[in-house]
Parts: C-alpha cells; structure tokens; sequence
C-alpha cells in the first residue's frame, strides 16, 4: 500500500475517533463551559469547601467540638454528659453554611445569565448546544448552591461520627442521609406538572435512604442534641434545592413576580447593585465579629467564619468579574493589563507587614506588685537544682502536653519538682507550655501555693490545683479569633500591621486570665498579670529563679535569637552578647511560636543594632529542640551533675498508629526538609545529653500507650480501635484549637510521662491519675 493512502486513511481515522469523541462529550459541555469559564469563582469556593473540611485534619477536630459544651475549666468536662453541647457554634455553622449556599447559588447565576451573550463559543450559540446551555444555566447554579449547603453539612456529619466509624463509613452516613431528602425533593420536583413514574422512583428510593440514613444518625452518637441537629440539617439541603426551584412561584404569589425563565439574564447595572449589597453586609458581618473580643469569637466558631469569609469572596469576586467582563467586551485585553498593572503595584509596595503585638501592662496585678528588683531574677544555679528542661513540639498539642508533664509533677510533689529546675528552654509550642506552667505557677505560688497538700490513703494529691490551672488556659477555641481577623483584616489587607497575631495572644492571655479567675473565687481580671508579665519579673514563684529561654529563629540570618528573664530580661543570638530589652512574657513566647501563615512574622528592634529591624519566626526552624541555648547555660552554671529532661511534645514516630505516608511524588522534597529538621534537633538533644554526662530522661507524647492501658471496650460492649482515638487527639500541628475528648488523652500521656520523671529521677511524688473519658 502506498504511503500517501496509508496516510489518507490513518487520518480518515483519527477525524472520525476525534468527531465521535465530540459527539459524545458534546453534551457535557456547556456545563463544563459554564463550571470552567463563566462560573469558575463559585466553582472553586465549592471547591474549597470541598477541601477545607474533608481533607484537612484539624477542620474536622473543630466539627467534631461543636459536641462539647464551653466549659470554664477543663476540671469541668464530663463525658458521660449526653446534653451538652456548644449551641451557639452550632447554630453559627448551620446558619452560615446556608448563607454560602445561597451566595454561591447567587454568584454562579449571574455570571451564568448576566452578558451571557458576550464571548460565548459558535458551537452554544446554535443548536443542540443553545438548548444545552440553557439547561445548564438553569440547573447548574442550583446544583453548585445546593452542592455547597451539603459538603458544609456532609462535613459536620462526617466529623461528630468518626472515630466511632471509620472515615469511609462516616462519609457514607452523611452522604446516605443528606442524598434521601434531596432524591425525595428531585421525585417530587419531577411530578410537579404531572405524575412521573421517575418522580415516584426517586421518591420512593429517596424516602429509604433517608430512613435507613436517619436511624443510623440516631443510633451512631451517644448525644441526643447532635442526632437531632445532624438528622435537621440533613434536610437543609433538599429544602434549599426546593426553595430555589419554587421560589419564582412563591414571589409571584407575594406580587414580587420575577419572570418564569430562571436562565434569563439580570440587568447588569441591577446585577452589580445587588452583589454590592449582599458582599458589603457579609464583609461588615464578619469584620464586626473579628473586631469584637475572642470570648465573642469562641461563640461563633472558626469554621463558621471560614464559611462567611468564602461566601463574602464567593460575591466580591464574581461582582469584579461581571466588571471586567463588562469592559473586556469593548476593550479586548483590558482583564490582561489590569492584572499586569496590580502584579507592577504589589511588587512596588509588596513589603511583609510585621506583627508588632503587645499587652497593656498591669501595675496593679499582685506579681507585678511583688516583683523583685531587675536583675534579681534567674540566679546562677548550684548542685541542688541539678535539672534542666528543654520542651519542643508543633501548636496546641504541644503546649498542652508540656504544661501537663510539668505542672503534674510540681502537683505531684507538692512544688518540689520546680524547685529543683536551674533553666528551661522552649520552641514553638513548648515555648507556650513553659510560659503557661511558670506563670500559673507563680500566681499560684503568690496566692498560698498548694496550701496542706492533701494525699489519698494511696498517696496521690487530692487536688491538682497548677494542672487545671494551665489546662483549663490552654484546651480552649484558640484558633477563631486567629482565623477571624486572618480572614476579615489581613486577608484584605485594610491596614498595616496584621492583627492575627494579636488575637492569639489577646486569647492565650484571656483564657489564662478566666482560669486563675475559676480557681481563686473574687478575684478580678486586673489581679493577674498573666501574659502581660514582663519577662525580668519571671519567677515561676521560686525564691531562686530558673533561667528561662524562649527561642525565635531571625528570617534573615536563619539562626536563634534568644529572650530571657535573666540579668532583667535579654535578648541574645550566636553572635550577640547578651543586651536588656523591655517586653512581656507573651510577646516573647509569640516570638517563639510564630507558625507560617497562621501567625504572622514578628517585628523585633535590635538592641545591638537600632537601625534594623529583624523579622522573627517560629524558633523550631533554627532549632527544633531548645537544647542548643542550653549548652551556654550549662557553660555557665558550674553545675557538676545535672540532669535534662527532653519534653517531646511531637507524635511519637515509633507509635503502632503511625503509618508509612507513601511517596508522593511532589512532596518528598518537602517531607525531606522538614525530616531533616527533625533529625538535626534529635541530635542536638542527644549531644547535650552526652555533654551532661548523664542519662537523658526523655518524656514523649505517645497517645497510643495512654489509650492501650484503658479498658479494651467501650460502655456498650464493642472493642475500641485505638489508633482511630489517637488520629482523633493526634491532629495538624499548626492548630491552636483542640477539643476537651483530645485533650484528655494528651493529659493521661502526660500522668504516664510524670511517671517516668519520678521514676527515672528517684523523686518522691504520687502523680494524680487521670479520668480518661470512655468511647461510646
């Protein structure tokens, strides 16, 4: 065969494959079109949604809270409550997820249908493709709408039955009781005109499923307000798709009639008014709750703010749209050099904004009344305060972990084991733990201490009094006031300094503040210094101060810089001696613990250098462990036979419960750098243990060994995958919000790591035992 018809026919054939091909996929694409050019703004907010609370580990941590009720001390929580539960958050996700089902809903219908006529392929605007454009302008701005109402309540669902159900068959629940009401709704939306045996079909299997779907509901949960509230919003979003398709009926009833082509376009002056409107009240709604105090915040829930943020976006940014479309049309290019002339403008005054967060001080506070003169604090330590502690680990999970360990083994010796600390040192959230531990300490302290500590007839303390101090402080909805003004203020960037940093600290000083306030009945907020404690006045309550460092990593040099209570509160680096500095304990355990995005970077004046300004991050990128500063302090103390204690606030890697994560091919290279950060601070904790010349007593957390000393089974009889409560407790470690179910099983981790210490060290102390809550 000659080659020139050899190549006639294989091109004969590769046009009719790709003609058949079209055909087939021709009537999917105006709702492609639709999804990936017009409407692509709601598209990629329901995709958010998507990937917000499905995929990431802590949305469903802070789901799954919505079932615990706000307590004032974590001493409080009873898990055999079946009533209790966090109604104000709850009400404040349902109603906010309807809110972004309509925005969306809203947003893709007028990108669908305004100027619909500009710029639309030759293939719909002729027919069969304009038919199927208007059957796609119709239905898939309901479907997006709809879509998003279920992924928000799928989620909740999703969240509040695992770990009772494994991820699968959680997710299954949800879709099989949100997909019954919503194929009921289809059924009925079918027979409308007339009897459909469709319509009947789909009623009936609808009807099943949501039978089958709610009685699984109900008997999946042990808390009766949460089957009703998840069995409830289940059916939002079928009588959300009913109302979008009725609605023009019910409006023409009220004499308010729209029109019955639901594909017809809007005016486009009416169009963008109307957007206007409903993104300025949902931006102002938002931006009044991040401005209002954290209390307010907590109330309203993270999750619920990260809902009202993508639904004021989902507006704004399809109203910019309509705008730039409108303009396009007549000025071919124009979207093209807009976005090149803001791309020039934010290159040109792009700088970084710094955090520069403070705390007012407080004179009248009973530790800033009994501070010792500067200078006197953190004094060199001799043989008798032989030990010294280094803490380390990423977010809440951490800096509960740390206070824990340390405040259970002052508890369990009456005080005795802070007395014998000479120095801590802490990174990231061990930063937050140390400073949580020393400051309820010292207030503690101030306040008459543990009083006679009373003992059981087994020798364990009665009272706990510095554990549910620092616990009920830190195992609080830290994250929404961050995420509140993260989304209305930086994120908009409506004036210089973020303020998201800010809130973190105004929360962890707060919640402090209500904690010691549950402790010492009449007292008032201005009695506690908390936070707000300069760093010079840091004590811990011990008549001979421990040295204490928090440790930052300076972005622009990439090594530490250190602060200090000693010689009257200093900052240092590696290369910089020792200089006095004025700041509170919480700006330099911010300093410590500035996590990537979550916290912005911090702005510092050098004391050695007045003309620059350093920006500081999280200290864990120069060291992970804290031990580094440490050598100095043992250069330093004389001491002949002392002791480290290695608080690994971090996943213990070697659990049964942790998993090979595989070899995703565009994330080793950064699994590698953060491993090799991880591996970098083991070894600088196993140099300081051989420099100390003593055996190293390490406390990890390890959540599998806590959960596989309870009982076997659950109250009603079935046997309790551990490793399913650990993914529970064990969540993203740049999360600032953990639920009371967690922190119970960080706490019994700790008692055991008291345990060790006491064991390890030959002190003499009975740490309390923990009630660890029972699975359902």
């Amino acid at each position: 065969m000659p080659f020139a018809e050899l190549r006639q026919r294989m091109a004969a054939a590769i046009t009719a494959f790709t003609d058949a091909v079209a055909g087939r996929v021709a009537p999917g694409l105006p709702w492609i079109y639709l999804a990936l050019r017009r409407a692509l703004i709601p598209t990629l907010v329901w995709l958010v949604v998507a990937a917000l609370f499905f995929v990431l580990p802590q949305s469903r941590e802070v789901l799954h809270g919505l079932s615990e009720p706000v307590l004032q001390s974590f001493a409080e929580f009873d898990r055999t409550d079946r009533s209790s539960i966090n109604l104000w958050a709850l009400i404040s996700y349902v109603v906010t997820a309807v809110v972004l089902g309509f925005a969306i809903w809203y947003s893709a219908r007028l990108l669908s249908t305004v100027d619909a006529d500009r710029g639309a392929p030759n293939a719909l605007e002729i027919e069969p493709g304009l038919g199927g454009l208007k059957v796609a302008t119709t239905w898939y701005p309901r479907g997006l709408g709809v879509s998003a109402l279920a992924a928000a309540i799928g989620a909740l669902i999703y969240a509040n039955y695992t770990p009772r159900l494994s991820q699968w068959l959680a997710l299954g629940l949800a879709v099989l009781a949100i997909a019954g009401p919503l194929l009921v709704a289809v059924g009925r939306l079918l027979g409308r005109d007339a009897p459909s045996l469709k319509g009947k079909v789909c009623i009936a299997i609808g009807a099943l499923a949501g039978i089958i779907g709610f009685v699984l509901l109900w008997m999946l949960h042990s808390k009766w307000p949460i089957r009703l509230w998840c069995i409830g919003s289940a059916m939002l979003p079928a009588l959300l798709l009913s109302f979008l398709v009725r609605r023009r009926r019910m409006f023409a009833q009220a004499q308010r009639h729209e029109g019955h082509d639901a594909a017809r376009a809007r005016a486009f002056g009416d169009a963008i008014a109307t957007i206007v409107v409903l993104a300025l009240g949902s931006g102002v709604a938002l931006l009044a709750l991040a401005l209002l105090p954290p209390v307010v915040m907590r109330a309203y829930g993270s999750a619920a703010a990260a809902l009202l943020f993508l639904a004021a976006a989902a507006l704004t940014l399809s109203g910019a749209q309509l705008v730039f479309r409108r303009f396009a049309s007549n000025v071919p290019g124009f979207t093209t050099a807009t976005l090149a002339i803001v791309a020039v403008l934010i290159a040109w005054i792009g700088d970084e904004d710094l955090g520069g967060e403070k705390l007012a001080p407080k004179p009248q506070a009973l530790l800033v009344q009994k501070a010792a003169p500067a200078g006197a604090a953190a004094s060199v330590p001799g043989p008798s305060r032989p030990l010294y502690v280094n803490a380390h680990g990423g977010g809440l999970r951490a800096a509960v972990f740390t206070a824990q360990v340390l405040a259970r083994a002052d508890d369990a010796t009456c005080g005795g084991f802070g007395k014998q600390v000479a120095a801590f040192s802490g990174v990231s959230g061990g930063s937050v733990g140390i400073a949580t531990y020393l400051l309820a300490r010292q207030e503690l302290v101030a306040r008459g201490a543990w009083g006679t500590c009373a003992r059981d007839a087994s020798g364990k303390p009665i009272d706990t009094p510095l554990a549910d101090i620092v616990t009920g402080a830190l195992v609080q909805d830290h994250l929404s006031p961050v995420i509140s003004r993260m989304l209305a203020v930086d994120a908009p960037h409506l004036w210089g300094s973020p303020v998201r940093g800010q809130a973190l600290l105004d929360s962890w000083n707060g919640a402090l503040i209500r904690s010691l306030q549950a402790r010492f009945d009449d007292s008032k907020a201005d009695d506690f210094a908390a936070f707000a404690l300069p760093m010079a006045a840091l004590t811990g309550g011990l008549d001979a101060p421990p040295a204490v460092y928090f440790n930052a990593t300076d972005a622009d040099s990439g090594h530490i810089t250190w602060f200090s209570n000693t010689q009257g509160g200093v900052a240092a680096t590696y290369r910089q001696a020792a200089r006095p500095v004025q700041l509170s304990v919480g700006q330099a355990v911010l300093h410590s613990a500035r996590f990537p995005i979550v916290t912005p970077a911090g702005a510092f004046a050098l004391p050695w250098d007045d003309k620059h300004t350093a920006r500081l991050v999280d200290g864990g990128y120069a060291d992970n462990s804290g031990t580094t500063t440490l050598f100095d302090v043992f250069a330093l103390s004389g001491n002949t036979a002392p002791r480290v204690i290695n608080i690994d606030g971090n996943p213990n890697p070697d659990s049964p419960c942790e998993k090979d994560g595989g070899n995703p091919p565009l994330l080793t290279g950064v699994r590698g750098l953060l491993q090799a950060r991880t591996a970098h601070a083991s070894r600088a904790v196993e140099r300081l243990a051989r420099r100390t010349d003593a055996p190293l007593v390490s406390v990890q957390l390890d959540l599998a060994e806590a959960l596989s000393r309870e009982p076997p089974r659950s109250r009603s009889g079935r046997d309790i995958d551990v490793c399913r409560r650990v993914a529970r407790a064990q969540q993203a470690p740049l999360g600032w919000y953990m639920s009371y179910e967690a922190a119970a099983v960080v706490a019994k981790s700790a008692e055991f790591g008291v345990e060790r210490i006491c064991k390890t060290l030959q002190l003499q102390c009975e740490p309390a035992a923990v009630k660890m809550p029972r699975a359902d």
